[in-house]
């Protein structure tokens, strides 16, 4: 498993141009109102606050499909007060759909994909009840046959809980199983120590747990999991989805998850996140900033990572794009106009990247002309959309919509007369200079180069890039 930043960054992109097996949900309460839950993304979350209802919404959308989970949690449908739950989704261009009644608890419908409900955290723990209590558990498991977790699930483990692996052995006891998957038993060879499942730490035994019932589960299927992060360190968090978001990439599944931990989801693309709350009604909404929602849920903000550009063009042009496309990241970030040229980032990073005595993560963001310099992408460097410094990138956006048949309107305060008025007075000036008497004439560098970055988004290749840049900057924010 490819879990380098560049293919974290893939798999994260990937997440929200994936197809949905489910395209949506539909919660009904008693008094009629519908609740609606639309999946624009293959790692959906589901959050809210203790006691909110996530549990219930996940094992509403299980028992709609037909899927084994649990017992309901108590007085479920007294407390939210809902009647009905209707899943929909689409397989190879055939639309289906099927309902949960909650006062019968019948589901209707004959859904077309597989689908699977996990709890991690109580399931690994279910398992070490079993174990424990069977003073025969020994005798049993030498009659089964071990395998090796693949290299890839290893790295997987590794990355997560930090902790490297010699060997990850599996015994699937089919007769402790639940019906559906067999009970897994672990035996792991970690730093010359060997152990087993009943010697592993909780979040040590989630993670593994997770990761094998991933990997035994089919390819194409829909997976509904409680709170994956439990019991891990807020580094593990955002490791963990990274490698869910690779591991949902090869394997090519939908999975909806249940946290209330921004670690977790921060990550995640725009539309992934929804929030659930049962007081004083029953509510279901996207939400479209993901940093103030997690400050809602009092996670602290601060600012952790200072991203090193070129200049104060450079600045103003990224933050731009990141008001576009991620405007909550900028809670976490410092951008910082070094001055100091491509070079002299190169260096900076390259000096410091060794160096933990830093409480601020750097990283660099280089103009689009450094793009495909072999020693730079080697660095980890990140680079800025386009092939041309932002300065020339503005040029060609403004000359492209003067020259256009059908220009777009620039929304920005300005006229079209006026604009086509100052392009023409900054004819034969140097790109600088340009730049500043453009900036100057149409209200100031920041309106400028937001009525660019909306025009430039237009284009396709524009936008890709654009999306790729924050998101791995995102990926890479601590």
């Amino acid at each position: 498993m490819d879990l380098r930043s560049i293919s974290v960054v893939s798999a994260l992109k990937n997440v929200s141009k994936a197809p949905c097996y489910l395209s949506g949900v539909v919660i009904t309460d008693q008094s009629g109102t519908d609740h609606p839950l639309e999946f624009k993304s293959a790692i959906s979350v589901v959050s809210g606050r203790n006691g909110a209802g996530k549990t219930t919404v996940l094992k509403s959308i299980a028992r709609a499909l037909g899927t084994t989970c649990d017992e309901d949690p108590p007085n479920d449908r007294a407390v939210l007060s809902l009647t009905r739950c209707t899943v929909m989704g689409a397989v190879a261009d055939q639309i289906w759909r099927v309902e949960y009644d909650y006062a019968s608890g019948v589901s209707y419908g004959e859904s077309q994909i597989s689908a699977y409900y996990l709890d991690p955290a109580k399931s690994a723990l279910q398992s070490l009840t079993v174990v424990e209590g069977d003073p025969n558990f020994r005798d049993l498991i030498e009659g089964v046959d071990s395998y090796e977790f693949s290299d890839d699930m290893r790295s997987a483990a590794a990355y997560v809980i930090g902790r490297e692996y010699e060997s990850v052995a599996i015994y699937e006891i089919e007769e402790m199983g639940d019906g559906n998957v067999p009970l897994p038993f672990f035996e792991v060879v970690s730093g010359g120590l060997k152990y087993d499942s009943m010697g592993m730490g909780r979040g040590e035994l989630n993670v593994i747990y997770l990761l094998w019932f991933l990997s035994y589960i089919d390819r194409g299927s829909v997976v509904l999991i409680e709170e994956p992060e439990a019991h891990l360190a807020q580094y593990s968090q955002g490791n963990l989805v990274n490698a869910l978001a690779v591991i949902r990439k090869d394997k090519n599944l939908q999975l909806i998850v249940s946290s209330h931990y921004p670690g977790f989801f921060e990550s995640l693309p725009a539309g992934s996140l929804h929030s659930v709350t049962r007081l004083p009604h029953f509510r279901l909404q996207p939400i479209v900033d993901v940093y103030e929602y997690a400050r809602r849920l009092g996670a602290v903000q601060r600012v952790s990572t200072a991203v090193l550009v070129e200049d104060v063009v450079a600045s103003a042009f990224l933050r731009e794009l990141i008001q576009v496309f991620d405007p909550g990241l900028m809670h976490k970030l410092a951008i910082v106009p070094v001055g100091l040229g491509e070079s002299g980032i190169f260096r900076f990073i390259d000096s410091i990247q060794n160096d933990n005595r830093h409480n601020l993560h750097f990283m660099g963001v280089l103009d689009g002309d450094c793009r495909g310099k072999n020693s730079y992408i080697t660095a980890g460097l990140l680079f800025l959309p386009g092939s041309s410094p932002p300065e020339e990138l503005v040029k060609n956006a403004l000359q492209s919509w003067r020259d256009s048949l059908a220009p777009h309107h620039l929304t920005a305060g300005i006229s079209t007369a006026k604009m086509h008025e100052i392009l023409e007075d900054a004819q034969g000036l140097e790109i600088h200079d340009w730049f500043r008497f453009v900036a100057d004439k149409s209200g100031g560098q920041g309106q400028l180069l937001a009525l660019c970055v909306r025009l430039m988004n237009l284009t396709e290749e524009f936008a890709d890039q654009a999306q790729e840049l924050i998101s791995a900057i995102r990926s890479r924010t601590v």
